[in-house]
């Protein structure tokens, strides 16, 4: 008897699964947004392509207007950085 493979491990990695909403970080909203325009890209499906559109105007229109907003205590550490990277090295 022949098995049907299940599409489960895509479904846990697939960025149709990824929620959000206004209480979401901004942080997560800008990985989300990196998600969805990588798989844009990626994908030839138009049904999908429209789909990460959505998505990502949705993700954009949430970050949008915290553009101003201070970084949060918490976060301040972890973006940024003692000494600049030499700018050859970081354009290699």
């Amino acid at each position: 008897m022949a098995t049907t493979p299940t599409q489960a491990p895509f479904l846990e990695n697939s960025p149709f699964t990824l929620s959000f909403n206004a209480d979401t970080d901004f942080t997560v909203l800008a990985y989300y947004c990196e998600r969805f325009a990588d798989t844009l890209m990626e994908s030839d499906n138009l049904g999908e392509r429209r789909a990460f559109c959505y998505h990502l105007a949705g993700c954009l229109n949430l970050l949008y207007p915290t553009l101003n907003d201070p970084i949060p205590p918490h976060l301040i550490e972890n973006l940024t950085v003692d000494q600049l990277p030499d700018t050859a090295t970081a354009l290699a």
